[in-house]
């Protein structure tokens, strides 16, 4: 998380930034990487091109049977890889890991309203792919599916990719905590949209691998729609669905609230206080002023 211009006791603005997200180690960590394999066999399995170039829009059945699919493989693969990282991290009879930031365990109940939110997330998660694939078959954006013809641009549109839904996270996610200042008559929206919808997060202080998609149905549409950028410009549907995947399965190991094994003791921070931390790497909160590892997790309820 130590950023260049703060390892050189150096203001961190626009060039740090930049900087810091140059490194090819930013896009190419397993996590991107493990999503990008997922997102590829879903892809070729799904037989993705064909839909975009045979679907009809207008065939009643043929759209229920295209939604229903997506929204049912999307909810095995959440229920597979949240379960899994609940699995090895809380119930095998030899977890992955000891470290856990709180030394307290959630009870199971915890769990399983955390559960029922996620399952919500990856539907409305599958409503922006068939979205996705409705805009590109209907003729309205346009996409290509050979990365080969266009190697260097779908190179460029992937990194891009990763850049901008870590920027949107801290956006929207700032967008949800108050502001600290007012709008005549609405008042603070971000403490308005906190008290209504973010809250839901923010019900796990001590989360679990199933607390990380776990939000309100607003917040899941606001969330999702990080990968809308890319149907404004030529894509290839492997890039927006792996933009998708990303948004949908990755916030499991940041949320499973261990030390290693991927784990995230910066954003478990704020869990714990809320106020900091708002991103996913660090480098937007150091931008803006918001980043922090000083505050003691061993506090969080």
């Amino acid at each position: 998380m130590e950023g260049r211009a703060k390892r050189a006791g150096q203001p961190y603005g626009f060039g740090a930034l930049i900087s810091d997200y140059a490194q090819w180690r930013n896009f190419f960590t397993t996590s991107n990487l493990a999503y990008l394999g997922v997102a590829t066999v879903i892809y070729t399995l799904s037989k993705t091109t064909p839909v975009l170039d045979e679907h009809k829009w207008d065939d009643y059945r043929s759209n229920v049977a295209l939604a229903g699919a997506v929204a049912i493989r999307n909810l095995i693969l959440v229920f597979a890889v949240y379960s899994g990282w609940h699995h090895v991290m809380y119930r095998a009879t030899t977890p992955l890991s000891t470290q856990k930031y709180n030394p307290k365990y959630p009870p199971e109940w915890e769990h399983a309203a955390a559960r029922r939110w996620t399952l919500v997330g990856s539907l409305i998660g599958s409503v922006y792919e068939i979205g996705a694939l409705w805009w590109w078959s209907t003729g309205r954006g346009e996409f290509y599916t050979s990365i080969s013809d266009y190697p260097l641009y779908s190179s460029a549109t992937w990194l891009l990719a990763c850049f901008v839904s870590d920027l949107h996270f801290w956006l929207v996610h700032r967008m949800m905590h108050p502001w600290g200042w007012t709008i005549p008559v609405v008042g603070d929206i971000g403490g308005l949209l906190y008290r209504h919808v973010h809250y839901i997060h923010h019900l796990r202080h001590n989360p679990g691998p199933w607390a990380g998609l776990a939000m309100h149905p607003v917040e899941h549409i606001i969330y999702f729609s990080r990968s809308l950028w890319l149907l404004a410009v030529p894509c290839h549907p492997l890039i927006f669905l792996w933009s998708n995947i990303r948004a949908m399965i990755g916030p499991a190991p940041g949320h499973h609230g261990f030390e290693d094994v991927y784990g995230s003791r910066f954003h478990l921070i704020h869990h714990s206080v809320l106020r900091t931390n708002y991103g996913t790497r660090g480098y937007e909160d150091k931008f803006f002023g918001t980043f922090t590892m000083k505050e003691p997790v061993s506090t969080a309820q």
